[in-house]
């Protein structure tokens, strides 16, 4: 399986919601335009080859909506152990269901909640 690697950036004030697709050139060079300003730290986000129950790309630094088994909350996606997962319940994404995309950490850190049991 050949999967996309892509990502997007966050600059300190919004995410750049036009993702930057990494291809046999170097990234560095690809990803330059990014890189326009010395005074902001930018922030790279890579896209998990997931999509949400909406068709929303799911990107690192995302808040999801989960539901595994009889338990549902939000929680940040992250790369970890060489996989992306939920940040606090250590869960692979690809074993969760309705995932949905409500926000990222950059601009809505707010809309995390523990594990709720339904």
């Amino acid at each position: 399986m050949n999967r996309e690697i892509k990502f997007r950036a966050w600059d300190g004030y919004k995410i750049d919601n036009n993702p930057v697709a990494w291809t046999n050139s170097d990234p560095f060079t690809e990803l330059n335009p990014l890189f326009r300003t010395d005074d902001k730290k930018i922030i790279f986000m890579q896209f998990t080859s997931l999509k949400d129950k909406n068709g929303k790309e799911i990107y690192e630094g995302d808040i999801v909506k989960y539901r595994i088994y009889d338990e549902s909350g939000t929680d940040e996606v992250e790369f970890r152990y060489a996989n992306f997962i939920l940040k606090n319940d250590y869960s692979s994404l690809s074993m969760l269901s309705e995932l949905e995309v409500i926000g990222n950490i950059y601009e809505n850190n707010n809309l995390i909640s523990p594990t709720e049991k339904r």
